[in-house]
């Protein structure tokens, strides 16, 4: 496993938000289900059933030994197969950052990876989501401190920061 530091002041989101954040998005990129998957599809599911539904292997609905070994732990994440979108996805949290596998994921497995070609591409769109809404929902427009930026996998992602920063939330504009 590796940890993508994630605190440090940079995002307003904690790394158990930026974790949720980005199985919500890595769902929604997956389209729809595949194969048997249609059995439980449910396309109008939120962001709270997807995240219920991985929490207790929804899709397994036999209680099988295999289906409680993959229960909830917490600060972790597991999506094999949720509402009928193959994931393959696993995410935790500490509190220095979100916690991926260490290995590549691959697009034959990983539904997600038609729209996100890593897990630091994957955590980057959740932490830029959150970042948006909480621009968007601030009464006083807040903005990244670009003295402490955010990491990805160690290195200051300076890049990924300007992409992030939208004109209403720069402090020039406030």
């Amino acid at each position: 496993m590796k940890v993508i530091v994630t605190t440090g002041g940079s995002t307003p989101s904690t790394p158990e938000e930026i974790a949720t954040e980005a199985f919500w998005l890595a769902w929604q990129a997956c389209d729809g289900p595949l194969g048997m998957g249609f059995l439980q599809d449910n396309p109008t599911a939120g962001k709270s059933a997807v995240i219920a539904n991985a929490k207790t292997a929804g899709d397994y609905m036999v209680p099988s030994l295999w289906a409680r070994s993959i229960a909830h732990v917490d600060g972790e994440l597991h999506g094999d197969y949720v509402f009928g979108r193959m994931m393959k996805l696993d995410l935790g949290w500490t509190k220095y950052g979100v916690v991926v596998p260490s290995n590549d994921p691959h697009p034959e497995y990983q539904g997600w990876m038609r729209k996100y070609s890593s897990y630091d591409v994957l955590i980057a769109a959740a932490i830029s989501r959150l970042s948006d809404a909480e621009c968007k929902d601030a009464e006083e427009s807040s903005y990244f401190d670009i003295k402490n930026p955010v990491q990805v996998n160690g290195e200051v992602a300076e890049a990924f920061l300007a992409d992030m920063i939208s004109d209403e939330c720069h402090p020039d504009n406030v």
